[in-house]
């Protein structure tokens, strides 16, 4: 929403326009770019320590044009993220915010869903789950969630039985 200091005043309004577009002029090169240029997801290390993990992110390390914006200006993806750094880091990365995100049909014979943890659902760096659906966040799609056992089994990649140890999962 507008701060409080600029309702009401169209002038003062448009001269913070003013002053954002040329703060992104001297971040950027220009004031019209994309809001994924800007505003990016990247997953490091675990760490449950908000300001450690802004620190940790690079701007020349893998990461996605992240949706998203923080929640007082009324967006449905919910993200905060690390102010922009001049020189050393102009993009702003994702650092808290949507963990799981779904729509669910309820159709009259079937459930239909899609759905997407932007963070992947691994917590290990080595795991292809780390951040595989970060991508899908930044093109804005969704990836098949399953409901039914047939539907659940013919997509999985391995099974885990109670008592199995979790190397020796049986592949499909």
């Amino acid at each position: 929403g507008i701060k409080s200091e600029y309702k009401g005043d169209p002038r003062k309004q448009l001269i913070a326009l003013g002053r954002v577009a040329k703060r992104l002029e001297e971040l950027h090169g220009d004031w019209r770019l994309p809001w994924g240029e800007v505003h990016r997801l990247q997953r490091t290390a675990y760490s449950a320590d908000t300001m450690e993990a802004g620190v940790s992110l690079l701007p020349f390390a893998a990461s996605q044009a992240c949706a998203g914006a923080p929640g007082p200006l009324g967006v449905v993806f919910t993200i905060y993220s690390t102010p922009s750094v001049p020189l050393l880091r102009p993009q702003r990365f994702a650092v808290v915010g949507c963990s799981y995100m779904s729509a669910i049909a309820f159709g009259k014979d079937k459930v239909r869903a899609v759905s997407l943890v932007p963070f992947g659902t691994s917590g290990s760096p080595r795991s292809p789950h780390f951040r595989d659906q970060a991508n899908l966040l930044g093109n804005q799609e969704f990836k098949q969630a399953w409901f039914y056992d047939d539907d659940v089994k013919k997509a999985a990649l391995r099974s885990y039985h109670p008592g199995e140890k979790t190397n020796t999962m049986q592949k499909k």
